[in-house]
C-alpha cells in the first residue's frame, strides 16, 4: 500500500516561491498567492491569472509551479548573494 504524501497548507505552498524569490531575486518568479476556497480546493493567483487546483503535496506542487508559472530550476540564475 502507497503511503499518501502529506499536502502543503498554502502558507507552506506560497513559501516554496517565496525562497525562491528571496535566494535569486524577483526575476526568477513571480509572486503566488494561494487562497482556499469554501470546496477546499486552492485558487492560485499570479500576474492577473488565475487556476483553481486540489491541494498538492510539495512534490506536486513544485511540478505544477514548473508547469503553469516558472522553472524551479536555478541552473541559469545566480543568487542576490553575488
Amino acid at each position: 500500500m502507497r503511503k499518501k504524501k502529506p499536502l502543503l497548507t498554502p502558507r507552506e505552498a506560497e513559501a516554496v516561491v517565496e525562497r525562491r524569490i528571496e535566494r535569486f531575486g524577483l526575476s526568477a518568479l513571480p509572486r503566488v498567492r494561494v487562497t482556499t476556497l469554501a470546496d477546499g480546493n486552492w485558487r492560485v493567483s499570479w500576474n492577473q491569472i488565475e487556476h483553481t487546483v486540489a491541494p498538492m503535496s510539495d512534490a506536486d506542487w513544485r511540478a505544477w509551479l514548473e508547469r503553469y508559472v516558472g522553472p524551479l530550476d536555478a541552473s541559469d540564475l545566480q543568487t542576490t548573494e553575488s
